[in-house]
Protein backbone atom coordinates (compact mmCIF):
# COMPACT_ATOMS: atom_id res chain seq x y z
CA UNK A 1 0.00 0.00 0.00
CA UNK A 2 2.12 2.80 -0.83
CA UNK A 3 -0.78 5.30 0.25
CA UNK A 4 1.22 5.23 3.71
CA UNK A 5 4.46 6.04 2.24
CA UNK A 6 2.95 9.11 0.38
CA UNK A 7 1.01 10.12 4.09
CA UNK A 8 5.18 10.22 5.94
CA UNK A 9 6.40 11.89 2.82
CA UNK A 10 3.07 14.83 3.00
CA UNK A 11 3.02 14.64 7.00
CA UNK A 12 6.90 15.71 6.52
CA UNK A 13 6.23 18.30 4.32
CA UNK A 14 3.47 19.42 6.35
CA UNK A 15 5.93 19.47 9.46
CA UNK A 16 8.45 21.26 7.77
CA UNK A 17 6.01 24.65 6.50
CA UNK A 18 4.42 24.46 9.93
CA UNK A 19 7.61 24.98 11.29
CA UNK A 20 8.91 28.09 9.16
CA UNK A 21 5.78 29.24 10.14
CA UNK A 22 5.73 28.85 13.46
CA UNK A 23 2.37 26.95 13.59
CA UNK A 24 1.67 24.71 16.24
CA UNK A 25 -1.53 22.94 15.17
CA UNK A 26 -2.70 22.32 11.41
CA UNK A 27 -6.64 21.70 11.35
CA UNK A 28 -6.66 20.34 7.38
CA UNK A 29 -4.45 19.64 4.41
CA UNK A 30 -5.47 20.32 1.37
CA UNK A 31 -4.46 17.56 -1.73
CA UNK A 32 -4.54 17.71 -5.02
CA UNK A 33 -4.63 13.79 -5.95
CA UNK A 34 -4.72 13.07 -10.02
CA UNK A 35 -7.42 11.32 -11.29
CA UNK A 36 -4.89 8.72 -12.87
CA UNK A 37 -2.41 9.44 -10.15
CA UNK A 38 -2.72 5.47 -9.10
CA UNK A 39 -3.67 6.88 -5.66
CA UNK A 40 -7.14 5.42 -4.03
CA UNK A 41 -8.33 8.02 -1.87
CA UNK A 42 -10.02 6.22 0.56
CA UNK A 43 -6.85 4.25 1.37
CA UNK A 44 -5.02 7.57 1.53
CA UNK A 45 -7.25 9.07 4.01
CA UNK A 46 -7.66 5.71 5.82
CA UNK A 47 -3.90 6.35 6.17
CA UNK A 48 -3.56 9.83 7.02
CA UNK A 49 -5.97 9.32 10.10
CA UNK A 50 -4.35 6.55 11.09
CA UNK A 51 -0.75 8.29 10.57
CA UNK A 52 -1.36 12.04 11.51
CA UNK A 53 -2.94 10.98 14.98
CA UNK A 54 0.73 10.07 16.12
CA UNK A 55 1.42 13.85 15.54
CA UNK A 56 0.58 16.50 18.30
CA UNK A 57 1.07 19.04 15.50
CA UNK A 58 -1.84 17.15 13.09
CA UNK A 59 -4.11 15.28 15.69
CA UNK A 60 -7.16 15.48 14.46
CA UNK A 61 -6.14 17.32 11.06
CA UNK A 62 -8.45 16.24 8.66
CA UNK A 63 -7.33 15.53 4.66
CA UNK A 64 -9.22 16.83 1.81
CA UNK A 65 -8.91 15.88 -1.03
CA UNK A 66 -9.37 17.21 -4.72
CA UNK A 67 -9.55 15.27 -7.30
CA UNK A 68 -7.87 16.36 -10.34
CA UNK A 69 -9.58 15.11 -13.86
CA UNK A 70 -7.07 13.70 -16.02
CA UNK A 71 -6.55 15.54 -19.44
CA UNK A 72 -4.26 14.54 -22.77
CA UNK A 73 -3.60 16.64 -25.76
CA UNK A 74 -3.48 15.83 -29.10
CA UNK A 75 -0.33 16.99 -30.77
CA UNK A 76 -2.00 16.23 -34.32
CA UNK A 77 -4.95 18.07 -33.96
CA UNK A 78 -4.20 20.34 -31.12
CA UNK A 79 -7.56 19.60 -29.01
CA UNK A 80 -7.68 18.38 -25.30
CA UNK A 81 -9.29 15.19 -24.18
CA UNK A 82 -10.43 13.33 -21.27
CA UNK A 83 -7.96 10.69 -20.79
CA UNK A 84 -9.66 8.12 -18.83
CA UNK A 85 -12.34 8.26 -21.55
CA UNK A 86 -10.48 7.79 -24.37
CA UNK A 87 -6.87 6.55 -23.18
CA UNK A 88 -3.99 7.49 -25.51
CA UNK A 89 -6.03 8.01 -28.48
CA UNK A 90 -7.46 11.13 -29.29
CA UNK A 91 -11.23 11.27 -30.29
CA UNK A 92 -11.17 13.97 -32.33
CA UNK A 93 -8.67 12.59 -34.90
CA UNK A 94 -7.85 8.94 -33.86
CA UNK A 95 -4.61 10.13 -33.48
CA UNK A 96 -1.92 8.61 -31.31
CA UNK A 97 0.84 11.34 -30.73
CA UNK A 98 -0.77 12.33 -27.14
CA UNK A 99 0.25 13.24 -24.10
CA UNK A 100 -1.27 13.84 -20.44
CA UNK A 101 -1.45 17.10 -19.79
CA UNK A 102 -2.55 16.98 -16.10
CA UNK A 103 -4.30 14.38 -13.76
CA UNK A 104 -1.01 12.47 -12.37
CA UNK A 105 -0.55 15.06 -9.64
CA UNK A 106 -0.02 14.18 -5.65
CA UNK A 107 0.84 17.67 -4.19
CA UNK A 108 -0.23 19.47 -0.93
CA UNK A 109 -2.37 22.44 -2.09
CA UNK A 110 -3.02 23.96 0.76
CA UNK A 111 -2.51 23.78 4.68
CA UNK A 112 -5.29 25.17 6.93
CA UNK A 113 -4.69 26.56 10.12
CA UNK A 114 -7.56 28.40 12.19
CA UNK A 115 -5.96 31.48 12.91
CA UNK A 116 -6.30 32.00 16.61
CA UNK A 117 -7.52 36.22 17.07
CA UNK A 118 -5.91 37.86 20.16
CA UNK A 119 -8.10 38.96 22.60
CA UNK A 120 -9.30 42.68 22.70
CA UNK A 121 -11.36 43.23 25.14
CA UNK A 122 -10.41 46.96 26.45
CA UNK A 123 -14.10 47.32 28.52
CA UNK A 124 -11.37 48.82 31.55
CA UNK A 125 -10.54 52.32 29.32
CA UNK A 126 -14.05 53.87 29.59
CA UNK A 127 -14.59 52.89 33.44
CA UNK A 128 -11.33 54.69 33.84
CA UNK A 129 -11.31 57.67 31.94
CA UNK A 130 -14.39 58.40 33.98
CA UNK A 131 -12.48 57.27 36.73
CA UNK A 132 -9.68 59.84 36.54
CA UNK A 133 -12.55 62.56 35.03
CA UNK A 134 -13.69 61.82 38.88
CA UNK A 135 -10.84 62.34 40.36
CA UNK A 136 -9.95 65.67 38.74
CA UNK A 137 -13.42 67.31 39.55
CA UNK A 138 -13.31 66.01 43.00
CA UNK A 139 -10.04 67.35 43.53
CA UNK A 140 -10.95 71.16 41.86
CA UNK A 141 -14.05 71.16 44.09
CA UNK A 142 -13.07 69.88 47.43
CA UNK A 143 -15.31 72.45 49.45
CA UNK A 144 -17.85 71.66 47.18
CA UNK A 145 -20.33 69.77 49.84
CA UNK A 146 -23.38 71.53 49.47
CA UNK A 147 -25.20 68.62 47.49
CA UNK A 148 -26.08 64.92 47.85
CA UNK A 149 -23.49 64.48 44.41
CA UNK A 150 -20.73 66.26 46.20
CA UNK A 151 -21.21 64.64 49.46
CA UNK A 152 -20.76 61.14 48.34
CA UNK A 153 -18.20 61.71 45.11
CA UNK A 154 -15.61 60.33 46.56
CA UNK A 155 -17.53 56.89 46.98
CA UNK A 156 -18.14 57.26 43.11
CA UNK A 157 -14.40 57.88 42.50
CA UNK A 158 -13.37 54.59 44.68
CA UNK A 159 -15.49 52.46 42.96
CA UNK A 160 -14.65 53.26 39.72
CA UNK A 161 -10.62 52.96 40.45
CA UNK A 162 -11.57 49.79 42.28
CA UNK A 163 -13.44 48.61 39.24
CA UNK A 164 -10.95 49.74 36.51
CA UNK A 165 -8.11 47.97 38.32
CA UNK A 166 -9.57 44.79 38.69
CA UNK A 167 -10.56 45.00 35.07
CA UNK A 168 -6.70 45.92 34.55
CA UNK A 169 -5.56 43.09 36.23
CA UNK A 170 -7.47 40.26 34.86
CA UNK A 171 -6.68 41.73 30.88
CA UNK A 172 -3.03 41.52 31.83
CA UNK A 173 -3.74 37.62 32.95
CA UNK A 174 -5.40 37.15 29.97
CA UNK A 175 -3.10 38.07 27.86
CA UNK A 176 -4.93 41.04 26.69
CA UNK A 177 -2.57 43.90 27.97
CA UNK A 178 1.21 43.78 27.92
CA UNK A 179 3.54 46.20 29.67
CA UNK A 180 5.26 46.86 25.83
CA UNK A 181 3.71 49.08 23.57
CA UNK A 182 1.40 49.69 22.18
CA UNK A 183 0.44 47.54 25.37
CA UNK A 184 -3.02 46.10 23.85
CA UNK A 185 -2.56 42.85 22.37
CA UNK A 186 -5.61 43.76 20.07
CA UNK A 187 -3.06 46.08 17.94
CA UNK A 188 -1.20 43.66 16.44
CA UNK A 189 -3.73 42.52 14.60
CA UNK A 190 -5.30 43.71 11.55
CA UNK A 191 -8.80 45.19 12.40
CA UNK A 192 -8.07 45.41 16.21
CA UNK A 193 -8.71 49.28 17.00
CA UNK A 194 -12.15 48.81 15.36
CA UNK A 195 -12.96 46.20 17.23
CA UNK A 196 -11.55 47.31 20.53
CA UNK A 197 -13.97 50.61 19.78
CA UNK A 198 -16.28 48.66 19.10
CA UNK A 199 -15.98 46.73 22.78
CA UNK A 200 -15.31 49.76 24.44
CA UNK A 201 -18.91 51.15 23.41
CA UNK A 202 -21.05 47.61 24.19
CA UNK A 203 -19.25 46.60 27.33
CA UNK A 204 -17.31 49.61 28.29
CA UNK A 205 -20.02 52.18 28.40
CA UNK A 206 -22.64 49.70 30.39
CA UNK A 207 -20.10 48.79 33.27
CA UNK A 208 -19.70 52.80 33.89
CA UNK A 209 -23.47 53.43 33.69
CA UNK A 210 -23.96 50.40 36.03
CA UNK A 211 -21.43 51.65 38.17
CA UNK A 212 -22.77 55.11 38.74
CA UNK A 213 -26.22 53.88 38.57
CA UNK A 214 -25.08 52.04 41.82
CA UNK A 215 -23.17 54.81 43.46
CA UNK A 216 -26.51 56.78 42.90
CA UNK A 217 -28.91 54.59 45.01
CA UNK A 218 -26.08 54.07 47.66
CA UNK A 219 -25.50 57.99 47.67
CA UNK A 220 -29.01 58.92 47.87
CA UNK A 221 -29.95 55.86 50.33
CA UNK A 222 -26.92 57.46 52.46
CA UNK A 223 -28.14 60.90 52.12
CA UNK A 224 -31.50 60.60 53.42
CA UNK A 225 -30.09 57.88 56.41
CA UNK A 226 -27.56 61.03 57.52
CA UNK A 227 -30.36 63.64 57.25
CA UNK A 228 -33.07 61.78 59.28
Amino acid sequence: MHELGIVFYIIRDVKQAAQENGVDHVDAVVMDIGEVSTIIPDYLTDCWRWAADKEDLLRGAELKINTVPAVSWCEDCRLEFETVLHGKTCPHCGGGHTYLLRGNEVEIKQIEVKTKEKNTMACFVVPLVQAIATTAYRRAHKENRSTWMGRHLASLEMMLWGGSVMLIVDHVINGELTWKFPFFTALDQVGGGAVMLREMLTVGVPISLVLTAVWVVYALLKDRKTTA
